[in-house]
């Protein structure tokens, strides 16, 4: 109770028991002062026209150098700004003096949206699952143009943080550790940013490709010409397979359970074998792959319809 009273900023007076004297102990005395609590700001910003809102907030222009004109600590300390947003946003000029205007003590952490597969590819974003990971290099050893490698880049301590501007920008990768408190520590964890896909894994990976015999199998295939889509190339109406899913009967974050979509030439479809969540992977696969200037709903639409038949091979207890 009376270290409470401390906290609080009262003094306590107490009987000492070996002097049998009455003391005063005041807040000063075992309380250090009070520091600015930490700010974590988290910022979706999509586009310009949504940066224009942001620099109206009240909440954000109290953390911009210069906005109070108040001597007293603040109660809160911006520390670390999360940024949701592309990275031809995060790049322009006008997005960059934003960041500046909260001034150099803030650290800037990127986690760039990739809304394509060429988007994915220029942001060199790895995925943190290594056991998907690993099928997806033995594949590549495979067929590289069939399966490209899942692992973008490299990572080194000059691509990590910063870019050559006075700001501190720390670009978001999977398994990054970024401290808070206690002050500090605060910033980067330096030990989570080794690779997890280390040379010795991808040499054990290429071993078991070659072992397998499924490098030199591909490779005659390749050689031999026999590998034929069977359509007509100059057809703009192609049919399409996507796999929603290979996770067997067992869902996980990176495979979703089995499902096939198969479109024919004509626009008509049928589905697989499908499991649970193959309308929301079919959904991501078609915004992914939408040229900018179509209308999306009308041809999510479209596609949904377009489906006749659902192919259930087997049932389930449940």
């Amino acid at each position: 109770p009376m270290y409470a009273q401390l906290k609080s900023g009262k003094s306590v007076t107490f009987i000492d028991a070996d002097t049998n004297t009455e003391k005063t102990v005041t807040t000063e005395q075992v309380v250090a002062a009070s520091s600015p609590g930490i700010g974590v700001a988290v910022v979706y910003c999509p586009s310009l026209t949504v940066l224009n809102g942001l620099k109206l907030s009240d909440t954000l222009r109290s953390f911009q150098g210069g906005a109070s004109t108040d001597d007293k600590k603040p109660l809160v300390e911006l520390e670390v700004m999360v940024h949701f947003t592309p990275k031809s946003i995060f790049d322009t000029p006008e997005y960059r003096a934003w960041c500046d205007s909260f001034g150099s003590g803030v650290d800037h952490l990127t986690l760039h949206s990739a809304e394509s597969l060429e988007t994915r590819v220029s942001l060199d974003v790895d995925s943190p699952f290594l056991s998907g990971i690993s099928g997806g290099i033995r594949r590549s050893f495979v067929n590289e143009k069939l399966f490209p490698s899942p692992i973008l880049k490299q990572y080194s301590d000059d691509s990590r943080k910063g870019d050559g501007s006075k700001l501190s920008i720390i670009e978001g990768r999977p398994l990054l550790d970024y401290v808070l408190m206690p002050k500090s520590r605060r910033g980067l964890n330096e030990s989570s940013l080794k690779d997890i896909y280390s040379p010795a894994l991808k040499d054990d990976l290429h071993k078991e490709a070659m072992d397998s015999g499924a490098v030199e199998q591909a490779s005659t295939i390749m050689s031999s010409g026999t590998m034929s889509s069977g359509t007509d190339e100059s057809s703009t109406n192609l049919g399409e397979l996507i796999f929603t899913g290979t996770g067997s009967a067992v869902p996980c974050k990176h495979r979703n359970v089995t499902g096939k979509y198969l479109r024919m030439n004509n626009g008509n479809s049928m589905l697989l074998d499908v499991g649970e969540g193959t309308v929301g992977q079919l959904l991501r696969s078609w915004k992914s792959t939408l040229p900018g200037d179509v209308n999306a709903i009308h041809e999510y639409r479209s596609r949904l319809e377009g489906i006749k038949a659902v192919w259930i091979s087997h049932p389930h207890a449940d």
